[in-house]
C-alpha cells in the first residue's frame, strides 16, 4: 500500500504541473474581406481538457494521499477494531482511486464525444464562410469588369 500511495502521489502531481504547462491560446485567422482582424483567443476545447487533467491529478493525489495515510497511520492496539480501520481505510483509499479512475475515463469519453460534434460545427462554419468569401469575391470581380467595360465604352474603345 505503501508504494501504491507514493506512485499515485507522484502521478497525481505530475498531472497537476503537467495541466499547467498546457498552452490553451490558439491563433484565430482574420478575414480581410469581411474586415475580421486575427487574434488569440483561449480555445475551449483545450480549457477543458486541461481542467480535466488537473482535476484528475488532484484525485489521484488525494487517492495517494489515502493510501498513504492508511498505510503509514499506527494501529490501535492490537485487537478487531485496528484491523477494521485499516481495512477501512484501504477500501476507502481504493474506492477514491476507482472513481478517480472512473472520472477519467468519463471526462475522456465526454471529451471526445464534445470535440465530434464540435468538428462538425467547425467543418460547417468554415464551409459558410468559404462561400460567403466566394460570393464576395465573385461580386468583386463582376463590379471590376463591369467598371473596365463602362470605362472602355466612355473611351470609345470596344472591350477586350
Amino acid at each position: 500500500m505503501i508504494i501504491a500511495g507514493w506512485i499515485l502521489a507522484l502521478f497525481g502531481l505530475a498531472q497537476v504541473v503537467y495541466a499547467g504547462t498546457l498552452d490553451v491560446s490558439q491563433l484565430v485567422e482574420g478575414n480581410r474581406l469581411l474586415g475580421i482582424a486575427p487574434s488569440v483567443v483561449a480555445d475551449a476545447d483545450l480549457v477543458a481538457q486541461r481542467a480535466m487533467i488537473h482535476q484528475s491529478g488532484c484525485a489521484t493525489f488525494l487517492a495517494g494521499a489515502i493510501f498513504l495515510a492508511a498505510a503509514y497511520l499506527k494501529p490501535a492496539p492490537p485487537g478487531a477494531q485496528s484491523k477494521a480501520w485499516v481495512s477501512m481505510g484501504a477500501i476507502a483509499a481504493g474506492s477514491l482511486a476507482f472513481a478517480a479512475a472512473a472520472g477519467f475515463g468519463f471526462f475522456l469519453w465526454g471529451l471526445h464525444d464534445r470535440n465530434a460534434d464540435q468538428r462538425l460545427v467547425q467543418e460547417i462554419r468554415e464551409r459558410n464562410a468559404r462561400a460567403e468569401s466566394t460570393k464576395q469575391l465573385e461580386a468583386e470581380v463582376d463590379r471590376r469588369l463591369r467598371n473596365e467595360a463602362e470605362a472602355a465604352e466612355a473611351a470609345g474603345g470596344a472591350p477586350p
